[in-house]
């Protein structure tokens, strides 16, 4: 169990950074409903996540025999890799031919929202954000492991416990110290808002880098 901790971390880490996500969960905190709304929002990612999540452990069951092999797994994360640097290199070069991105209305109905709306955003930012195929690659490490169920339990919760931690986190600060805590993630959300692209990019090409390079070094080297 603790090699199979040891392979999520780097995806663990993956999906807790997350820009666009953390950015409007921090938003979510500055509407009508704070904490109801960012929790909610919150549970829109878990829910998507648990439900893919849930897939993978179905398929296992509780064979300790893995679900897939040494080598798929390798190609699983190399692919995985390869689409993070492909969104990556899609960023820059919209940036490069000045394609200006189009006005969001999130920030505009985030104000009034309640936490049904804000539920149905996390589901649709789940969805569309890069950590998907970060999960997917995290998945295959856990079909890939030789344990037992509860065991592939555990990988699974430790991959959505890091989905959650950069949406949930915000929300525990505010309600633990609400006036400081406003102040400091205005002042986070501003600069998240202004450096978006430069934090998206970095977050894309480092995982990318890491995931294609693993998958590589996986690829290459010898079984046994």
């Amino acid at each position: 169990m603790g090699q199979l901790l040891l392979e999520l971390l780097p995806f663990i880490a993956g999906l807790a950074v997350t820009p666009a996500a953390v950015a409007t969960g921090i938003l979510f905190l500055g509407s009508h409903r704070p904490v109801a709304n960012a929790l909610a929002f919150a549970g829109g990612f878990a829910a998507v996540y648990a439900v893919l999540s849930g897939l993978v452990l179905l398929l296992t069951g509780g064979d300790a025999a893995p679900l897939i092999s040494p080598e798929t797994k390798a190609w699983a994360g190399f692919c995985v890799g390869l689409l993070l640097l492909a969104l990556a290199a899609a960023m820059m070069v919209r940036r490069r031919l000045h394609i200006p991105a189009k006005p969001s209305r999130l920030s505009q109905m985030i104000g009034e929202a309640r936490p049904r709306r804000a539920f149905g955003v996390g589901i649709v930012l789940a969805i569309v954000n890069p950590n998907v195929p970060i999960l997917l690659g995290g998945l295959t490490v856990v079909a890939a492991a030789p344990i037992d169920g509860p065991g592939r339990v555990l990988g699974v919760l430790a991959l959505l416990a890091g989905a959650e931690l950069g949406l949930i986190g915000p929300a525990l600060w505010y309600v633990a110290r609400p006036v400081p805590a406003a102040q400091r993630l205005k002042r986070l959300n501003g600069w998240l808002e202004r450096h978006h692209f430069a934090v998206d990019l970095t977050v894309l090409l480092l995982f990318g880098a890491l995931f294609t390079a693993t998958g590589l070094v996986d690829l290459f080297t010898p079984a046994g």
